[in-house]
């Protein structure tokens, strides 16, 4: 009996000691990523509030597509600066009525790509950002998989830009280098998640699948951030940390 009570008392604590460091862990790497994010936001409305990009919208309003490729011109300095400002954004598109633009480095697709991939979702109403988790961006030629922003101008002096929207494009091999970064061992692994369950950044193993499974997507879609366990279909028990991010 006195075995028994050592054990057990002694896995309680073992398992009271992991879940703070995975808390901390997790605490941490939301602060880090959610200051990342609004960097990422503010680097981009930036761009969208210096007087090359204002210059450029008066031809817009205009409709001037005669100066189409001297706009673009001027703009590939202000797109080189938004990766200096913040060196996650690896490509960025501005779409507008008179066309789009863009960094000539950047090898852009140039075939209605944004109808196709961003169409839908600018007709919804009442939003200016948007974040899109893991895909392939069909803007720009095959760069491997990216987190895109979607967002439209700011609005100064009741001036509004009629269909003219911009997409940030992050590397997701640099966003899943900054989650990741305070791991000590691969025994944790961290995953960014909407709410809904889809995969925003996963780890580089493949291994945990789990995370698809309705019952696991039910538990993570929870308002409130905790501890649970959780034992998927193949009867693997995980123990599991939840924080919302902002």
């Amino acid at each position: 009996m006195t075995g028994i009570c050592s054990y057990l008392f002694a896995a309680r604590s073992i398992e009271q000691n992991a879940l703070e460091l995975k808390q901390s862990i997790l605490n941490k790497s939301v602060q880090v990523m959610d200051e990342h994010l609004r960097h990422i936001v503010v680097s981009s409305f930036s761009f969208m509030l210096n007087e090359t990009f204002t210059q450029v919208m008066k031809d817009v309003g205009k409709n001037k597509t005669s100066h189409y490729y001297q706009n673009l011109s001027l703009l590939q300095t202000s797109f080189a600066q938004l990766k200096l400002v913040e060196p996650l954004i690896d490509t960025a598109y501005l779409k507008t009525p008179i066309g789009d633009f863009f960094s000539t480095k950047d090898f852009p697709n140039r075939n209605n790509s944004f109808d196709r991939e961003y169409g839908r979702y600018v007709k919804l109403q009442g939003w200016n950002t948007m974040w899109f988790g893991s895909h392939q961006s069909q803007l720009f030629q095959s760069r491997g998989n990216v987190l895109s922003l979607l967002l439209k101008p700011i609005v100064i002096d009741n001036h509004t830009y009629s269909n003219v929207y911009m997409v940030v494009n992050m590397k997701e091999e640099a966003m899943r280098d900054i989650l990741t970064q305070d791991l000590m061992n691969n025994q944790i692994q961290l995953f960014l998640l909407h709410k809904n369950g889809n995969e925003v950044i996963r780890p580089r193993s493949r291994n945990y699948d789990f995370i698809m499974e309705p019952d696991f997507t039910q538990q993570f879609s929870r308002d409130d951030a905790g501890d649970f366990t959780y034992r998927n279909d193949q009867g693997r028990t995980c123990l599991l940390t939840i924080r919302h991010c902002r």
